[in-house]
């Protein structure tokens, strides 16, 4: 039976950063429907309601050399949640116990981060190690998911959407009739799948975006859903600036992500329908998120 490793860490606001954790929990249950060896790599904040068949390991890909034998006798690793610092190292050991294949959960991060010097590299110094190690690999380049509404993503500053419906607050957005690439956890988790299955394919990279949905539309849905009226305010730019700054986060992180939603207002991005090939029926829509959601949304 092939062994099958699934890192997993606590969601981190970083530009590029998706909640790893609700992808692997779909994961999991997807690889060990299919008869595979599922372990899992989780701090203990994280390592309950597993399937029961998964091996959870306490620990985190962040600091590999904490559980040196996590990699042992395992054909393929998911590496989300890894980090510039010890990717080496996590990566090394990997090679060093034989591992055939390697899915890298990244980012849209290396194709800005190239223009910058290494010492400020993020997502890129994570793919480089990878790609440097030999080891079979594919580069997943997600878009947001739909869990990002429990747990707040990039785009946005301070409490998520989930906490301000439940606490009937006011959601606060600018860009409202952006629309984004948005993907259920459900699907992306089925692409990655696939991907660990194929040790012997040649390198590449995968972009798995879901279909576009602006915030508006987002609000609509989970308005209907819920049946509840949403709060919710647009902000211009110069709102959005100085509700972000009050929200703690610093002109740079600011500019950035209100740059991003600029960006992707004047050049929307396209769906990759190759996604649609893979998985074999059609996305998962927000809807259907959301009437999966609701008794998390209503609290």
């Amino acid at each position: 039976m092939k062994k099958i490793l699934l890192t997993v860490t606590p969601f981190v606001d970083y530009p590029g950063s998706i909640p790893n954790e609700f992808v692997s929990r779909h994961l999991a249950r997807q690889l060990i429907e299919e008869g595979f060896d599922v372990h899992i790599l989780a701090n203990k904040s994280q390592s309950k309601n597993w399937p029961k068949e998964a091996k959870v390991i306490n620990g985190s890909i962040t600091k590999p050399d904490d559980t040196p034998l996590a990699f042992e006798n395992i054909d393929a690793v998911f590496l989300a949640g890894a980090i510039p610092e010890t990717v080496y190292e996590a990566v090394n050991m990997a090679k060093e116990a034989g591992v055939k294949k390697i899915v890298t959960l990244s980012s849209h991060g290396p194709e800005i981060e190239i223009q910058f010097p290494p010492d400020s590299w993020y997502w890129l110094a994570i793919d480089v190690v990878v790609e440097r190690s030999e080891i079979k690999h594919t580069r997943i380049v997600p878009s947001n998911i739909m869990a990002s509404t429990l747990v707040g993503d990039h785009y946005s500053a301070g409490k998520s959407w989930a906490e301000h419906i439940r606490e009937d607050s006011l959601i606060q957005e600018p860009y409202v009739h952006t629309k984004v690439p948005l993907i259920h956890e459900e699907d992306l988790a089925f692409v990655i799948s696939k991907e660990l299955q194929q040790v012997n394919l040649s390198n590449k990279t995968l972009h798995v975006y879901g279909h576009s949905i602006s915030p508006l539309e987002r609000k609509k849905i989970l308005s209907e859903v819920l049946n509840k009226e949403i709060k919710f305010k647009e902000l211009t730019s110069d709102e959005a600036f100085e509700y972000f700054r009050q929200e703690g986060l610093d002109e740079y992180e600011i500019s950035h992500r209100l740059g991003v939603l600029e960006s992707i207002s004047n050049n929307p991005v396209e769906f990759n329908s190759e996604i649609t090939n893979i998985i074999n029926r059609p996305l998962k829509t927000y809807s259907q998120w959301v009437k999966e959601h609701t008794s998390f949304l209503n609290g």
